[in-house]
């Protein structure tokens, strides 16, 4: 009986001793699989999507999309910092990024500006169209990419894409960033090219 008993707690401990060293082969670590699923985690957004009630002197009053919520927030340091993307016009949507200790807005962009058509204002008839759906297209070439989608995250205006000459088919983003937006002129870096846009007459 003492045989058997000491054969099965043998063999257990075998089965647990391999157990353990096989952590020591490529089966344990991290592969190239678990790397590119940890790349793909998505960033934070602190973008905060409303729309724009009132201006009142230094400040804004603004209705959370999302949620319905009321909120102040001043806008003292916006104009004087440059991040004031768009005119501020009570009913239209922006994003916008708020300092919530001081309730202090940081950065503003007006969306209901920013959608719509845009040709470059250098006469060659290219473009870009950015829909209300969240879907953005080319017109003519734009940077050597085909645009499919834009959004507007942490302060900036990502834009996913593919090359345009089909060289490879797995979507990018690109985090464009707004230089100017006005009703009627619109600048944007775009992979480190500066882009000079207005509206269609």
């Amino acid at each position: 009986m003492k045989k058997i008993v000491y054969f099965i707690v043998s063999t257990l401990l075998m089965v647990v001793v391999a157990g353990l060293s096989s952590c020591g082969d490529s089966s344990c670590k991290r592969t190239d699989a678990d790397a590119a699923r940890k790349a793909k985690t998505s960033t934070p957004d602190s973008t905060m999507l409303v729309g724009l009630d009132k201006t009142v002197a230094d400040s804004i009053h603004v209705t959370l999309i999302q949620t319905g919520r009321k909120y102040t927030f001043s806008t003292i340091n916006l104009q004087q910092d440059g991040n004031a993307h768009g005119d501020m016009t009570p009913k239209d949507t922006f994003a916008i990024m708020v300092d919530l200790p001081t309730k202090t807005i940081i950065r503003a962009i007006n969306i209901s500006q920013l959608r719509g058509l845009w040709m470059l204002d250098d006469g060659s008839g290219n473009g870009i169209r950015l829909d209300e759906d969240g879907s953005a297209s080319n017109v003519g070439q734009i940077a050597d990419i085909t645009l499919r989608t834009w959004r507007l995250m942490n302060g900036h205006l990502a834009l996913s894409y593919i090359p345009s000459d089909g060289s490879d088919y797995d979507e990018r983003v690109h985090n464009a960033e707004i230089l100017l937006l006005g009703k009627k002129q619109l600048v944007l870096l775009i992979n480190g090219n500066k882009y000079h846009f207005c509206r269609p007459l």
